[in-house]
């Protein structure tokens, strides 16, 4: 057994330096056969040297320190290295902050971080093993000796260190170098099964950097997402020639493994030239003679095939002096990952075909791909064509990033789901951003008649016309009939139903600026989102209104609070919606057909109905909420201005209609039934308005009651100081007797008069009792009865 020689420099006969880190334990039990690589090394060391000893580092500062921990950590997994050039990018994707700008300058000061290497052009940094705690003192490894046949004999520690590695059987080895290119050395066959264990690894594609111009051949398409070039200086040819001299009629061996990510030399089955490759997966399959299959990329092309296991062969040294040659790349302005038609890549080919010389821009950089602009011949975007023939969807913009504050100022523009709430935020610095942009859009296409489209494919995005505001604006097509096409309006979060020739294909230039609404959920209300009930309350507390929104959880949609600030007192929305829900179980009893229902009657009005009150949860909360001093106070001094006909308010009372109740009775029915000069207690009750009339007065209901009245407009108070009155059913149920008036009659006066005195009309003491005989019929808000 033996251990070969760490960290050889091999040199040829005409000049050639090729630097080897490696670290190779290799078992050979057959000492007649055990003799030193020549590829590895030509000549055994004949002196044992010290190893130097690394430069003690400078002192770091705090602020340095922690640069420190963090070079450190970006090279924890990257034992192969990373390029000068590359460092920036790549500390900036990992920790998501520019690398600072004086650090460069530092590394090379701080030997315990990153061993720097130069030796060959470029700069490459390696990872330095952070020391153990008790680290022993380094010393020469005993030289071994020689028997009597010449081999080497190996001595007590050889024999650990041999011990302890014998099951290794691969190794990588970093190639880095320049040199003249010569002839491969013929191998001794004794040296082939080391050689079949070391695994050459191809240095990945030197992605150009951002703003970099070149001039370009597509070698390799998938999708306008998905692509390869190769710039007009690369050495493609020249690595094709070396690949056909060492594999051509030669069957070197195979490599030294089959696992994903290995590096080989792959013959292409359209043309039998021998490439170089990397195995991505095993198929499982067959192919030809029964042999395996295994599915490898061409590096320097960029193309993929499964080939057998017999057309993969070892990469030997020499195959990996270049790195991959494939640039791969992605059209800037469109969509990751997306089902293209067969149109689009059809069209894409014959715009790039391997004669077209093309200029590229890098426009960013992704996680392992250049976004790049393509300039046809012509002189015309790439990007551009391909959306002027619709064969491109642009990319749909991201939405407006979510500023640090907690609270923001927003305007809700639809609330039709509680867990997708359309809001556009409406602090000045947005309002100006999206008034700009708007105008910019609106300069562009005013500038110049832009051809009007024959077709609107769904999905796509385009520029409308928006003719109330005479602006144009970005849409998406949501659906098209005929000539008719719904638009989503991507910075209002509002949608309209356009003609297909008032809209124009977009700009890619204004393909890339942030949507200016996001969607939000509420809190508390995630399991409501579709609940008409919930929704109906949301739409009148913020729908098309400006209020705050408190962030509760940050993510791709935000779960928030609703505040409506337009009142005396902030009113949590979410609060008041979920009132909602609560107040279900205090709607009055309905009972069924032939069940029966005691309670009082309240009112009996001209049209013969009768409103019904019964005992019940929902009527003891009123009389709670009503008698409240806190509720009578908090009624806001803020008048209404222009009430709605259906919504509910407050209102004061002022006839002189019935009595109070009896102080001293409690049988479970409510105090003041009906208020008696309410405007002298100054007690306020739920009213719905019911017409709006001339002289600034409205006719009202008292929804509890049943009674009506008409009072000034300016006599009307919000509710929303009080979401859980706000949202209490109402409680008088609304009965009409059985058979009574005829169909389509009116009760006369007397017939009212008689029907209230028989009933005793908001006397608590008189119980009457209700048996539905039909099923009940909806009229608006509440039901009516039939009853005997």
């Amino acid at each position: 057994m033996a251990l070969e020689h760490l960290g050889v420099i091999s040199q040829g006969d005409k000049g050639r330096s090729l630097c080897i880190h490696y670290s190779l334990f290799c078992v050979d039990t057959d000492p007649e056969t055990r003799k030193p690589s020549a590829e590895v090394t030509q000549k055994a060391p004949q002196k044992s040297q010290p190893a130097p000893v690394p430069a003690k580092p400078l002192p770091r500062s705090k602020g340095e320190e922690e640069l420190a921990r963090m070079i450190r950590q970006l090279f924890k997994n990257r034992p192969k290295g990373i390029w000068a050039a590359r460092l920036p990018a790549e500390f900036k994707a990992r920790f998501k902050e520019e690398f600072p700008s004086y650090a460069k300058d530092k590394l090379q000061f701080w030997p315990d971080i990153v061993r720097t290497d130069s030796s060959n052009g470029p700069i490459i940094y390696f990872p330095v093993q952070e020391p153990a705690e008790d680290t022993p003192t380094r010393q020469d490894p005993p030289k071994p000796t020689q028997n009597s046949n010449g081999d080497h004999q190996p001595n007590q520690f050889l024999t650990k260190m041999m011990n302890k590695f014998q099951h290794t059987k691969t190794m990588s080895i970093t190639i880095q170098g320049h040199g003249k290119e010569e002839e491969e050395e013929e191998e001794p066959e004794q040296q082939s099964s080391l050689k079949s264990v070391v695994n050459v690894v191809i240095r990945p594609a030197e992605l150009p950097a951002v703003g970099t111009k070149l001039q370009v051949f597509v070698s390799h398409f998938e999708s306008p997402d998905c692509f390869y070039v190769h710039p007009k200086d690369c050495v493609v040819d020249n690595i094709q020639r070396i690949m056909t001299e060492l594999y051509k009629d030669t069957w070197i061996s195979p490599p030294p493994s089959y696992s994903p990510g290995t590096c080989c030399a792959a013959q292409y089955t359209a043309d039998d030239s021998w490439c170089r490759a990397v195995l991505t997966h095993q198929t499982g399959g067959t192919a030809g003679q029964g042999q395996d299959c295994y599915f490898v990329q061409y590096v320097d092309f960029g193309n993929s095939e499964f080939v057998g296991k017999k057309r993969i062969q070892r990469l030997v040294v020499r195959a990996v002096q270049h790195p991959a040659q494939a640039l791969p790349c992605q059209l800037h302005m469109v969509r990751s990952n997306s089902t293209w038609s067969q149109a689009a890549k059809d069209r894409f080919q014959e715009l790039t075909r391997e004669d077209v010389e093309l200029t590229m821009t890098v426009a960013a950089a992704a996680e392992d791909r250049c976004v790049v602009h393509l300039m046809l011949p012509d002189g015309e975007d790439l990007a551009d064509r391909l959306a002027r023939e619709q064969l491109l969807p642009l990319s749909m913009p991201e939405a407006v990033p979510l500023p640090d504050e907690q609270f923001l100022q927003v305007l809700v523009v639809d609330c039709n789901n509680t867990t997708e709430v359309v809001v556009r935020i409406s602090e000045e610095s947005y309002r100006t951003e999206l008034k700009e942009f708007v105008r910019e859009m609106t300069e562009y296409y005013n500038s110049k008649p832009r051809p009007a489209l024959d077709t609107v494919l769904e999905g796509n995005i385009y520029a409308a016309f928006e003719a109330t505001e005479g602006v144009w604006c970005r849409v998406q097509a949501v659906d098209v009939e005929d000539d008719m096409v719904k638009c989503y309006f991507l910075d209002f979060g509002d949608t309209d139903v356009l003609t297909v020739n008032s809209l124009r294909l977009l700009a890619p230039c204004f393909s890339t600026q942030p949507v200016q609404v996001i969607k939000v959920q509420l809190a508390g209300l995630q399991d409501f989102s579709t609940d008409p009930e919930v929704l109906s309350k949301l739409f009148d507390l913020v729908a098309g209104k400006n209020c705050f929104a408190e962030i509760e959880e940050r993510g791709p949609v935000p779960v928030v609070t609703f505040y409506d600030t337009g009142t005396d007192e902030d009113v949590n929305v979410n609060e008041v919606c979920l009132s909602v829900v609560d107040a279900r179980d205090l709607a009055p009893t309905v009972p069924g057909i032939g069940e029966r229902l005691e309670g009082n009657v309240q009112f009996v009005d001209s049209s013969g109905l009768i409103y019904f009150t019964s005992p019940g949860p929902g009527l003891d909360k009123l009389e709670e909420l009503m008698a409240s001093a806190d509720q009578q106070t908090s009624v806001t001094e803020t008048e209404v201005n222009n009430p709605e006909v259906g919504k509910i308010y407050y209102s004061c009372f002022t006839q002189v209609r019935m009595k109070r109740g009896k102080e001293g009775k409690n049988d479970g029915m409510i105090k003041c039934s009906f208020p008696s000069h309410i405007s002298q207690d100054e007690c306020w009750y739920r009213a719905e308005v019911t017409a709006l009339l001339p002289d600034d007065k409205v006719s009202v209901r008292y929804i509890d009651f049943g009674n009506t009245e008409t009072v000034a407009k300016n006599s009307l108070r919000s509710l929303q100081s009080n979401p859980q009155l706000a949202c209490l059913p109402p409680q008088a149920l609304r009965c009409r007797l059985s058979d009574l008036p005829p169909e389509g009659g009116e009760w006369t006066s007397v017939g009212t008069n008689v029907l209230s005195c028989l009933c005793k009309e908001g006397d608590e003491d008189m119980i009457c009792t209700i048996q539905p005989v039909h099923e009940p019929t909806q009229d608006g808000r509440e039901f009516e009865f039939i009853f005997r």
